[in-house]
C-alpha cells in the first residue's frame, strides 16, 4: 500500500514540476507528455515493475527543431541498476520497452513484436 501511495506521489509530482522545466519553444509539445502519463501508468502495472519504482523521468523524442516524434519513459526501479524504458509514438502508443544498464535482464523486451 505504501509503495502504491508513493508511485502516485511520483506522478503527481512528475505531472506537476515538469512544466516548469519546458521552455516556451516546446510548449506545445508539454500536452503530449501529460497525455501519455497515463499510458506509461498501464504499461509499468502491465509489466508488473510498480512496487520497484524509485523515480520516473519523461522526455519528448525531438526530430526537429519544434517537432516531436514521441516521448520516452525512464523508470527508475530498486531491484537492478538501470532503467526501464518505455518508448511511445506521437499516438501515445508504445512502440517498445527494455531494461537499459543492468534492468535488461530483469524487463522482457517488447522490440519487434
Amino acid at each position: 500500500m505504501a509503495r502504491n501511495v508513493r508511485f502516485l506521489q511520483l506522478v503527481a509530482v512528475t505531472i506537476l514540476v515538469l512544466p516548469l522545466a519546458l521552455g516556451n519553444a516546446q510548449a506545445q509539445e508539454q500536452d503530449q507528455l501529460i497525455d501519455c502519463r497515463a499510458e506509461a501508468a498501464q504499461e509499468i502495472d502491465k509489466l508488473q515493475v510498480q512496487p520497484h519504482v524509485k523515480d520516473i523521468d519523461y522526455y519528448v523524442k525531438w526530430v526537429g527543431h519544434n517537432r516531436s516524434n514521441g516521448v520516452n519513459v525512464w523508470v527508475t526501479l530498486d531491484n537492478c541498476r538501470g532503467d526501464l524504458v518505455i518508448e511511445f509514438n506521437r499516438a501515445c502508443e508504445v512502440v517498445e520497452t527494455y531494461g537499459h544498464g543492468d534492468c535488461g535482464h530483469v524487463i522482457p523486451t517488447t522490440y519487434g513484436q
